[in-house]
């Protein structure tokens, strides 16, 4: 994973980096800003561990991961919801061979998602921090000479087009 940059929103910086053409946000950087430092891994944790997240992951994962373990992912599913049910994103990275989220560890590590799943969990935390993201890296991607890149233009139109009217409209 390379270090592609940091998009500024609503007063937060949040790390973008990149795997081959596919680029991850930082999803520790966006619960930072909902509830602050302490909190974020477990609004991480709180958020993997729902029916619908996971039923969103497994979806995922089935349409891009071919070395994807679906058997695992259902045994993750069928716990959903229960009260004792814990998922760690490295928990469900290493049961289920997911590439759709990385964990970095460390002092400056963070717990990154690809762009469709980031976009997913903003829209978890907070429905207007969604649209506010996307609208905000869309003109820090294309007016940035630093941080533009062909594959940037296409995330933001990939992550808009992907997500609805309301969303396409903010980025225009």
């Amino acid at each position: 994973m390379n270090k592609k940059g940091i998009i500024n929103v609503q007063g937060t910086d949040v790390t973008v980096i990149s795997s081959g053409h596919e680029d991850y946000i930082c999803i520790t950087d966006m619960a930072n800003a909902k509830e602050g430092q302490g909190k974020a891994y477990d609004i991480i944790k709180n958020w993997i561990r729902t029916r619908s997240t996971l039923e969103f992951l497994g979806v995922w994962e089935e349409m891009y991961n071919p070395n994807f373990k679906a058997v695992e992912f259902d045994r993750f599913k069928m716990q959903a919801g229960l009260h004792n049910f814990v998922l760690t994103p490295g928990q469900w990275i290493e049961k289920t061979n997911a590439i759709g989220m990385y964990v970095e560890r460390g002092k400056y590590g963070g717990t990154y998602a690809h762009k469709d799943i980031a976009f997913e969990f903003g829209s978890a935390i907070e429905t207007f921090g969604k649209r506010y993201f996307a609208h905000t890296a869309y003109y820090n991607l294309i007016s940035s000479n630093s941080t533009y890149s062909p594959s940037s233009e296409s995330m933001i139109f990939s992550l808009t087009s992907g997500c609805g009217v309301a969303l396409l409209w903010c980025a225009v």
